[in-house]
């Protein structure tokens, strides 16, 4: 039954296509190119009436890096960029969200938009990617069931591991859009 060479020249072929399509599902799932946030679907805490005017714009690189234009973190810095500025955040790495890491930085206060919670935004999340930048601010970029991405953003407590003084917090939740390609 196995003997015709067809069938062996076939099976090295289907076993390449077959590893292709199992790493190709492992593969980032964003898609590169500049977002706008088009919504602010949470603001709280020390960000309270702080935005800036502008929206801010966010890019996926062809790389896999983040960078930001008119975020409020790094216009808040010692030494801020321009607002029309694009900043290189760093490289998107892979995270997997549980309450931990996610749900319970966002404390207790803040008003939600469209009934949103970090319960949801996590448990609707297909691919999340994060980033720390300069070891005080953190990034999460969400992919949604249904291709909604979401920008989270907080203050990145360096001592993380110790649990006594873990002040990491996450207080900026963005709805963004896509407006153009890489």
């Amino acid at each position: 039954m196995f003997k015709g060479k067809w069938f062996w020249s076939a099976v090295p072929i289907a076993v390449v296509l077959i590893l292709m399509l199992i790493l190709m599902s492992y593969g980032p799932m964003y898609q590169a190119g500049v977002y706008d946030a088009a919504e602010t679907v949470l603001l709280s805490g020390a960000r309270d009436g702080k935005a800036p005017s502008e929206p801010p714009q966010y890019e996926i690189t062809e790389e896999g890096r983040l960078l930001a234009r008119g975020d409020w973190y790094l216009l808040q810095g010692d030494d801020p960029p321009s607002a029309e500025e694009w900043v290189d955040l760093g490289p998107l790495l892979k995270v997997k969200l549980n309450r931990s890491n996610f749900d319970k930085l966002f404390g207790k206060n803040g008003d939600w938009a469209g009934g949103e919670s970090a319960s949801s935004l996590r448990k609707r999340s297909v691919q999340t990617w994060g980033v720390v930048y300069r070891e005080s601010v953190q990034y999460y970029l969400i992919q949604q069931k249904g291709g909604g991405v979401f920008l989270v953003s907080g203050y990145y407590d360096s001592e993380r591991g110790d649990r006594a003084s873990d002040d990491s917090s996450l207080s900026l939740v963005l709805r963004l859009e896509r407006v153009a390609s890489d």
